[in-house]
């Protein structure tokens, strides 16, 4: 959602970022309010916001409703693993921030043609999208992730399924769905 409001040339409005926002590099200096799971209200209710754009994902519900009650407008933008969510996403932030949407949609419809083209007349490739594997089992993508409609749009299949969202999966796992893959070192 950061990168979205900076695209629509209002990164000057914003003010703190939870702890995903990476870019743009502006946003480095900014304050962190925490993880959009584990967001910290007092935080925020401090920096006095006029408006908090939160995904639908944010929480936890107390941290949610405490900022209902004591902060800002909140508008909540859905957040759909997919391009049309995308799409969706750059609507609802637009509308919440008061700006035109269609240059910015219309240019990222086009990236997504861009890509598709080449990407729809390779051989389909399988693949593991792995998040994390710094502490015990690997924490790897499951379906309806954003990790896993970036798979598909690359053209792949994700290897590890039936499971929704991320968890953490056995080495055992890991080693029967490699045995299916072709690897590459990096």
């Amino acid at each position: 959602m950061t990168e979205i409001i900076f695209a629509l040339g209002a990164g000057a409005r914003v003010i703190a970022v939870d702890s995903t926002s990476r870019f743009p590099t502006l946003v480095e200096a900014l304050p962190r309010i925490g993880y959009m799971h584990a967001l910290a209200s007092e935080e925020l209710i401090a920096l006095v916001p006029d408006l908090l754009l939160m995904s639908e994902e944010a929480g936890p519900p107390q941290a949610v409703a405490v900022l209902r009650a004591a902060c800002a407008p909140i508008r909540v933008v859905p957040d759909r693993p997919s391009a049309d969510g995308e799409r969706a996403k750059i609507l609802a932030v637009a509308e919440a921030l008061g700006l035109d949407r269609a240059p910015l949609a219309a240019a990222m419809r086009a990236d997504w043609a861009a890509l598709d083209a080449p990407i729809g007349s390779q051989r389909p490739r399988r693949a593991i999208f792995i998040l994390s594997a710094s502490r015990g089992a690997p924490l790897v993508s499951g379906e309806g992730t954003h990790a896993d409609a970036m798979l598909r749009a690359a053209g792949a299949t994700n290897v590890i399924g039936g499971f929704t969202g991320y968890a953490q999966q056995g080495m055992a796992n890991l080693i029967a769905a490699g045995s299916r893959l072709r690897t590459k070192p990096v």
